[in-house]
């Protein structure tokens, strides 16, 4: 069952840092890489700060504040998001 699933591959596998649960490194690294090589495809930028692998990270911020203004030019400019 899911639960089940879901309780190795966090709390018996995963690894607990700074008060949160993470999938094992091994992991996360295969997901995230599937995530950021579509991301690229399209030009955008990824932040995996969090995840500790800075060898992903393409974008100029953790939080993604560096894409405020650009929300901001698109709204202003009638596109919906």
């Amino acid at each position: 069952n899911i639960r089940d699933k879901l309780r190795e591959l966090y709390y018996m596998r995963g690894e607990y840092k700074h008060g949160y649960r993470y999938l094992p490194k091994k992991l996360r690294r295969e997901l995230l890489k599937i995530v950021i090589d579509e991301a690229k495809t399209y030009g955008l930028t990824c932040s995996t700060c969090r995840e500790g692998f800075p060898e992903f990270q393409n974008a100029p911020t953790c939080d993604g504040t560096h894409l405020i203004p650009e929300r901001i030019n698109m709204s202003l400019a009638g596109v919906t998001l």
